[in-house]
């Protein structure tokens, strides 16, 4: 996959599908280490998972910014 097609697939991405995809990541993770949640390679999968995710809001949230800059909506106070 090229730069291009990952930055497409990215925008195409709602918040629905990100928190989508944490909550199914996230229950997979604990169900994988169930009963064994101090083992270190829980808590390791565990955090770079939610940084994973973060990037991935942060991302979306630039996106959105640079989409609004670029069509001149903000989407605030419109009907």
């Amino acid at each position: 996959m090229t730069d291009l097609e990952t930055q497409r697939k990215m925008i195409e991405r709602s918040l629905e599908d990100i928190y989508s995809y944490e909550k199914q990541a996230l229950d997979l993770l604990a169900k994988r280490f169930e009963g064994k949640e101090d083992h270190p390679n829980y808590a390791e999968l565990k955090a770079l998972l939610i940084d994973q995710i973060n990037d991935e809001l942060k991302d979306y949230a630039t996106e959105l910014r640079a989409t609004e800059d670029r069509t001149g909506r903000t989407g605030k106070g419109s009907h």
